[in-house]
């Protein structure tokens, strides 16, 4: 059984019966301007400064750097150094917006989203040891492997990725402004947690789209009923300077509220747009947005749906934080 939430709206005789997961500003912040948002007139997704990030491997051995594209997939892009004590670090000539994991023997050390400074830097330290029984029973100690110990320093900064244009995967092609800070925003936290990350679809988007359209126009705020093989679906309403992206970060907050453990529809009020976030068997997402009378609409679809009652969203342990 497939469970929906509401969320309380700006306005009293707005709210609807519990369905799916919506989210709007609370009341009395109609007209105030958000801050530290993007307006909607930002710079195009796949169109962004180049930039340099200069890594600090401090692990003592070869990184894997990989680039999570726009479309989901993962693109391996070489090797990372060690870093030397009071040596310089490598050099990554990459574009604003882009998104980066680092890995070692299969574990991710560090997830980065390159910003829009000319110049960034990112360090690279290895995750805490788990100790392990040697054949005698006792715990093995953990030790640190010093930086630089077990490679050579590099005799100069080495330029990992040469510039070049940003790449448009055919799928997102005619996707909308901000579609990619809008994947970002969901595979940022489903890498944490070790989950897939999802993929832009669409045939989504357009049914997103239409919804949207339909709810810009009315001034009304409710979920459809149930179509497009049972997607999922998160609403969000809010003033003119929010965005897209700025929706999947207000759906990303319920993340301190969820205790873990199965749905259960009383959770799905507080919760639920960031459990449909990071539903494990979810693997696509298309949102679209509008705006009306009342500000600005958005809505995303999901596919498989997820916040099944008595499910879990996810059974993988979280990384550490970045």
């Amino acid at each position: 059984m497939v469970l929906g939430v509401s969320c309380v709206t700006s306005r009293a005789e707005e709210s609807v019966p519990p369905v799916r997961s919506k989210a709007s500003r609370p009341a009395g912040l109609a007209n105030e301007r958000p801050r530290n948002l993007l307006p909607l007139s930002a710079a195009p997704v796949f169109v962004r400064p180049p930039v340099k990030v200069r890594v600090s491997n401090f692990t003592g051995r070869g990184v894997e750097i990989i680039w999570m594209r726009p479309d989901g997939a993962d693109q391996h892009c070489g090797m990372v150094p060690p870093t030397a004590p009071g040596g310089a670090p490598a050099l990554l000539d990459t574009w604003g917006g882009r998104l980066w994991l680092f890995k070692s023997e299969g574990r991710v050390l560090k997830v980065f989203a390159a910003g829009n400074e000319a110049v960034q830097d990112v360090q690279i330290e290895p995750l805490p040891a788990v100790p392990r029984e040697d054949p005698a029973g006792e715990a093995a100690a953990a030790t640190r492997v010093e930086p630089g110990a077990m490679f050579p320093p590099p005799p100069a900064p080495i330029i990992i990725i040469p510039p070049s244009p940003p790449e448009i995967p055919e799928e997102m092609a005619d996707a909308p402004e901000n579609a990619h800070e809008f994947l970002r925003v969901h595979n940022e936290e489903r890498a944490r947690l070790g989950l897939p990350p999802l993929r832009w679809s669409r045939k989504l988007a357009r049914h997103a789209q239409t919804w949207a359209n339909h709810l810009a126009s009315t001034g009304t705020f409710e979920h459809r009923d149930r179509g497009l093989e049972r997607c999922g679906e998160n609403l969000f309403r809010g003033s003119e300077g929010y965005s897209p992206a700025d929706a999947a970060r207000r759906w990303l907050e319920e993340r301190s509220l969820y205790r873990g453990g199965p749905v259960a529809r009383e959770d799905l009020r507080t919760v639920g747009h960031y459990t449909q976030m990071v539903w494990q068997e979810t693997t696509h997402v298309g949102f679209g947005f509008a705006r009306g009378r009342k500000g600005l609409v958005v809505v995303a679809n999901y596919l498989p749906g997820g916040n099944r009652e008595g499910k879990i969203p996810y059974e993988v342990t979280p990384r550490p934080d970045r």
